[in-house]
């Protein structure tokens, strides 16, 4: 076996890997939806936390763009056989924070794995700094570790502010419940 061959069969393992990893947290072709919100006394435990609500959902709005960039996949498999592939899911992020009456939200590609857990970027944004990292926690939980990652305060204007969910947002990794599609869905 030559050292292309080889390294597209790793290639495959790695995506193969990727995608069962991805599918257990957002199976394919499901809308999915997860969510935590601090009431008061959790907030008044924890006086420097700064997030009050996060949903992380896989719409059919996101679905719609997987299946596009699927396609592109498929395409570019086939002019450069050689050329790297990858799974890709994009979901759905929202939050709230303390003192702020603003929505904040926008779309995220999870295209990558870090230490066992799915590794997303805010759409448009790759840097290492700008990430949130997701793995299951059991059919119903995810643990979800913002690293900085970008939301917008309205969606489609790129006039809007910014707001980033840091570590010092929140008291260690979020522990998200499914929820309704319903808490995903609203703007």
């Amino acid at each position: 076996m030559n050292a292309a061959a080889a390294s597209a069969a790793n290639e495959n393992a790695d995506n193969e890997a990727q995608r069962k990893e991805f599918d257990a947290a957002f199976p394919p072709g499901k809308q999915v939806c997860f969510m935590r919100s601090y009431d008061r006394a959790q907030l008044a435990q924890h006086r420097t936390q700064t997030l009050r609500t996060i949903t992380i959902g896989h719409r059919n709005a996101d679905m719609r763009i997987e299946r596009l960039s699927d396609r592109d996949g498929v395409h570019w498999r086939q002019v450069n056989p050689e050329g790297r592939s990858s799974v890709v899911r994009y979901l759905y992020v929202s939050a709230n924070f303390r003192r702020d009456r603003r929505r904040y939200a926008d779309r995220i590609v999870c295209d990558g794995t870090s230490d066992g857990r799915i590794s997303c970027r805010t759409d448009g944004c790759d840097t290492a700094d700008q990430r949130i990292y997701i793995k299951t926690d059991g059919p119903r939980h995810i643990l979800a570790w913002p690293n900085g990652v970008r939301l917008r305060g309205t969606c489609g204007d790129d006039d809007a502010p910014l707001r980033s969910i840091t570590a010092s947002d929140h008291d260690g990794p979020i522990r998200l419940e499914r929820a309704p599609m319903a808490a995903c869905l609203k703007r």
